[in-house]
């Protein structure tokens, strides 16, 4: 048995709810007011309904089920997998019939709500009694309801009447036949009085039924009165100035103090933000200005300054390279002492010896000039390779402080140019943190302010919490309302009192009026027709007094005594029968159902599989493993050391468990009884809030097992702890 979807279009909170039953564990989760109780209502108003020859009514199986009207006009569907069909409802006949359950009270077996698991404590009547009622879902408990209609009825408790009292209800009965039989005699002499009379008593009756009509009607004006008094008592006369006050304080909070927190928040953040960005660029500046103060120290210990100083400096005593013209002249000097020379070896003596002299001494210049031409330029060259091997190693050193120059004359421009970058740097560093200091002055500042509006949210609150004490309600909507329900109460208070005294009287004590039995069928009051049948009364009565008269002279009751204690006799023993006939019926229904739940109950507490009552209970307490009764017929539990306790010794929790192992036994003994060979569903309304969060692991872990074991669990909850539970467990989750 499986609920495989439901669709509800309207009904209560529900509106528009389309619900794919998972065939184990399904929890539906949703805050209070939001439909769980009312969705659990109409599962069990369609399904379970009470189908009668005369046509199809629901019947209460639950307290409070028809609040939002019958569940089959709501316009819903549900489908239902039963067996190897699928059953849609409405439409499908009641899981009551399919199931053959043995009476519609055990419908309660598989729907279990919060408010209902505590089992009855010392002042509950009868422990078993109480039980039986619970487990049943019965809205009074099968022995109660059973001793209840023996006593009304006046039967003895095995169902025979009694004679209990003076007369009793058997002695009674007899002399009330013995009494019809003589009225009975005197009856049949009234054919001519019987017209007279039978026209009296329609005109009492419909005088009595009129002056019903007006007491009901005072009854019930006056009922309203004391409920309106009641009512206008427990609504105090709120102050008008507190509620003043709690308007505008709500309307501070609500409005001015929600702005200056934003604004105190926005302003925290962006200078927050600010601060934080500040910090980071005086970081960035930092790091820049401390890399160029180690480049510059570098360069300070290589000295390069000085160096690059010095090498500018000797660069203007160092001999110059030759140009291209020096060169050449150079060697056409010493082409011409060459040639010269040869000029000389080739020359005759005889013309040698005339120019010998200018000759040697033209030749001796001109040696001497390329001797010392000749050694400038070494010197110079030699000048050239050292200044050359000094710049290379200044270069490189440079280039170890981390300066990139390609020359040495750039090196002093790039100093400089590092001095001047690192004072920038520091300088923005210190520019840095200085606007960090005044962001995070600003961001101060902004939580001062925010925490100034959260005192005065504060102070606002506590003021509320008084003024909602001292004017006993929650709200200022409940608050307010409560003021205009008082005041539409004395004002239909006072429009009931005039009521009253224009039908009973200026005087309060004749408003005083015992009213009608429920169901009786009452005129509407009509003074002029109540004036009129009285007229037609006396007119009646003076013509039947002859006839009396003749009776009273042959030594009979008056026509008008024997007719009505004839009819009161022939009541009243029919009023004793019926009773009898309705009590000894009645107690055989209840006995029927106390037998089946005493052995449901027998069948469910006897077993010992793992989904039994005891092994669940174990498995949920970890403490108690078994469940049974004493001698006594009270309800046990039996620890693991193998110690009795009574289940009215343990805790509020423990008991609403032992509570729903019993019901989901129950359940499943109901079914096999039934002849279902197939598991069947459980719908729990926030059946597990008692328990502590380790044994709602357990409880949750139980759901699980019936699932796997082939039962389907619905729960219904507004706790996110639950719902998480269930979801961890393989629940799926349906969100109202």
């Amino acid at each position: 048995m499986r609920i495989l979807r439901v669709r509800v279009p309207d009904f209560g909170p529900l509106a528009g709810l389309d619900l794919e039953a998972s065939p184990g564990l399904t929890v539906v989760w949703g805050p209070n007011e939001a439909g769980k109780t009312t969705l659990l209502d109409f599962l069990v108003g369609q399904l379970f309904r009470w189908e009668k020859r005369t046509g199809t009514r629901l019947e209460t199986v639950l307290p409070g089920l028809d609040r939002f009207g019958d569940p089959s006009d709501a316009g819903g569907r549900i489908e239902v997998r039963l067996g190897g069909d699928v059953l849609e409802y409405p439409g499908s006949p009641s899981l009551l019939h399919l199931l053959d359950l043995d009476h519609a009270a055990l419908a309660g077996l598989f729907c279990v709500r919060s408010g209902e698991l505590e089992l009855p404590g010392p002042d509950r009547g009868e422990f078993w009694a109480e039980l039986k009622k619970l487990l049943a879902g019965l809205p009074r408990g099968v022995d109660t309801l059973r001793e209840a209609v023996h006593e009304e009825a006046k039967l003895t408790p095995g169902g025979e009447p009694s004679d209990r009292g003076s007369p009793g209800p058997r002695t009674r009965h007899r002399e009330l036949l013995e009494r019809i039989g003589r009225l009975e005699e005197l009856e049949a002499r009234l054919d001519e009085a019987a017209a007279a009379e039978a026209r009296i008593a329609r005109l009492d009756e419909r005088r009595e039924g009129l002056d019903r009509a007006r007491r009901a009607r005072i009854a019930s004006l006056a009922g309203e009165r004391e409920a309106l008094r009641t009512r206008l008592s427990g609504l105090p006369d709120l102050p008008r100035e507190a509620l003043r006050e709690w308007r505008e304080l709500e309307s501070e909070r609500d409005g001015e103090l929600v702005r200056r927190e934003e604004r105190a928040g926005k302003a925290r953040a962006e200078a927050e933000a600010e601060a934080e960005r500040r910090a980071e660029e005086k970081k960035a500046a930092s790091g820049e200005g401390s890399s160029l103060r180690g480049k510059l120290a570098a360069a300070g210990e290589a000295d390069l300054g000085r160096r690059a100083a010095r090498l500018d400096a000797e660069l203007e005593t160092t001999v110059s390279e030759p140009s291209t013209t020096s060169t050449r002249i150079y060697q056409a000097l010493v082409g011409l002492l060459l040639v010269l020379l040869a000029v000389a070896l080739f020359l005759p003596s005889r013309l040698l010896t005339p120019i010998a002299l200018p000759f040697l001494v033209g030749f001796v210049a001109l040696a001497i000039v390329v001797f010392v031409w000749r050694r400038r330029r070494k010197k110079g060259e030699a000048d050239r390779e050292r200044r050359a091997d000094r710049v290379r190693a200044l270069l490189d050193d440079a280039a170890r402080a981390g300066l990139e120059v390609d020359a040495v004359d750039e090196i002093p421009e790039r100093l400089r140019s590092l001095e001047v970058e690192a004072a920038r740097r520091e300088s923005e560093a210190a520019a840095a943190a200085e606007r960090a200091s005044e962001a995070r002055e600003r961001a101060a500042e902004a939580r001062r302010e925010a925490e100034a509006a959260a005192g005065r949210r504060r102070a606002i609150e506590d003021r509320l919490g008084k003024l909602g004490e001292e004017l006993g309600a929650a709200s200022l909507e409940e608050a307010e309302a409560r003021d205009d329900a008082r005041r539409e109460v004395a004002g239909r208070l006072e429009v009931v009192e005039r009521s009253l005294a224009e039908l009973a009287g200026p005087d309060p004590e004749s408003w005083e009026a015992e009213p009608p039995g429920d169901g009786e069928d009452l005129p509407e009051w009509d003074p002029a027709a109540r004036a009129h049948v009285e007229r037609e009364t006396d007119r009646a009565r003076a013509a039947y007094r002859e006839l009396r008269d003749a009776f009273v002279q042959a030594g009979l009751q008056t026509p008008e005594d024997v007719l009505t204690e004839l009819r009161a006799a022939r009541r009243e023993v029919g009023d004793l029968e019926l009773d009898w006939r309705a009590g000894t019926l009645a107690g055989e229904v209840f006995a029927t159902m106390n037998e089946v739940l005493e052995r449901r109950l027998a069948d469910a507490l006897g077993r010992s599989d793992p989904l039994s009552p005891g092994s669940l209970l174990e498995r949920i307490t970890g403490r108690y493993r078994a469940l049974s009764r004493d001698q006594q017929g009270e309800l046990v539990l039996e620890d693991r050391e193998g110690r009795t306790l009574p289940v009215g010794a343990v805790s509020r929790g423990t008991r609403d468990q032992v509570h729903l192992v019993l019901r989901a036994g129950l359940a499943r003994s109901a079914l096999e009884a039934a002849g279902s060979d197939e598991p069947g569903f459980l719908l729990l309304d926030d059946a597990f809030l008692t328990a502590d969060w380790a044994r709602r692991e357990r409880l949750v872990a139980a759901a699980a097992d019936l699932a796997e074991a082939g039962w389907q669990v619905l729960y219904l909850t507004c706790d996110d702890h639950l719902r998480d539970l269930f979801v961890e467990a393989g629940a799926a989750l349906h969100e109202l």
